[in-house]
């Protein structure tokens, strides 16, 4: 069985790092080979060549090269490979030229979201009909998201991400990490995500200052970057700037998230639904309990009051309450984190996604 993936880029971000974690357990499958095609030179997970798999970069000139029809048809056509999967959606539509005259099963895997404004007017929309029905199977991340894109039931499957807890075997201990983000409270509550429209920053930092108005042994920590920094930046007054944390980009985002006591998600729901966060299966994973923004995918991840809370509306005054709660009752937070852990090793698995994607991969060559 071949293989060819097709993704924009392998940046640092959630869906890149989904297939990373597929092709590195794929690599270990006999009778499966892959190769990956990256539309662009940022490649942030460079060990890929040590998996002995074959990076290919067909670099696109602008967002919308119309010459990668061609030269993704002749490159793919180079390899022959018995099944495409594409990771992103304008990566469907420069490889249907390939699939409407090669024998070749095509798997539309870039659904990893649940656009709560799904219509015309979405980016993706257009892209979706005209690439659903030359199809053999569509892949979300949630069953939020294959309901939302309307995915045919006879082609739509749900394939939640998967966690490799070897991630979190050595991982830097904890007083170095809080020395080195210069934290001298006791509690940590942080929030990992992009500073995008997509993310309620300004509400998580809204937040904080609320709690901080009650209480000061909290730290509040934001990791990640991107152009609404800045803005959340200049919410704080200088009597609390000390109370938080902007680490920017950073590659020891587990290390980090050790410290939590309390991992964080708002989304700005009138904007973006979330497929399955990789952020908060790595609060999970590191048995953190969870306050998330009822968005998309998220309750199929997050079990309200079981595993942390699930939150409609990001508000200071439904927010607040509930950080205060896992940090006043710990008992509490330490029930959550260890039934999140539990979930992520049995439900959330990096072998369940390879098993996943084998048996569907299998499935389709079968009926092909």
């Amino acid at each position: 069985m071949r293989i060819v993936h097709i993704i924009d880029t392998l940046r640092s971000g959630g869906r890149e790092r989904q297939l990373v974690e597929l092709l590195k357990g794929l690599s270990k499958e006999k009778g499966i080979s892959c190769d990956l095609i990256v539309m662009s030179d940022d490649i942030h997970y460079t060990y890929l060549n040590e998996l002995g798999i074959t990076v290919h970069k067909l670099i696109r000139k602008s967002k919308h090269d119309i010459s990668c029809f061609f030269r993704l048809y002749q490159l793919v056509s180079s390899i022959n490979p018995d099944i495409l999967h594409s990771w992103g959606s304008m990566c469907s539509v420069y490889a249907m030229p390939y699939i409407l005259v090669k024998p070749v099963l095509f798997v539309n895997g870039y659904l990893r979201s649940a656009p709560p404004n799904w219509n015309w007017r979405h980016q993706d929309w257009l892209r979706s009909k005209i690439s659903f029905p030359i199809s053999d199977v569509i892949v979300a991340n949630s069953n939020a998201g294959l309901k939302v894109y309307k995915v045919p039931v006879d082609k739509g499957c749900c394939i939640y991400n998967g966690f490799d807890f070897d991630r979190v075997s050595s991982l830097e201990n904890e007083p170095e990490t809080r020395n080195r983000l210069g934290i001298q409270t006791k509690y940590v509550i942080g929030m990992v995500a992009s500073f995008s429209d997509k993310k309620d920053f300004k509400a998580f930092i809204l937040c904080g200052l609320s709690v901080l108005d009650s209480r000061k042994d909290v730290t509040f920590v934001s990791v990640g970057d991107g152009e609404n920094r800045s803005v959340c930046e200049d919410l704080i007054p200088e009597k609390y700037k000390r109370n938080f944390v902007f680490t920017g980009k950073v590659l020891d985002t587990e290390s980090i998230i050790r410290v939590f006591d309390v991992g964080v998600l708002l989304s700005n729901i009138s904007l973006h639904g979330e497929g399955i966060s990789n952020s908060i299966m790595e609060y999970m994973a590191l048995g953190k309990p969870v306050v998330a923004s009822d968005s998309g995918g998220n309750t199929e991840l997050v079990k309200h009051d079981v595993t942390g809370f699930i939150v409609s509306g990001n508000s200071i005054e439904k927010v607040v309450p509930l950080l205060n709660k896992l940090l006043d009752d710990e008992s509490l937070a330490y029930s959550y984190g260890n039934s999140g852990l539990k979930r992520i090793r049995t439900e959330f698995s990096f072998s369940s996604l390879v098993n996943r994607y084998k048996s569907m991969y299998s499935e389709i060559l079968a009926r092909g």
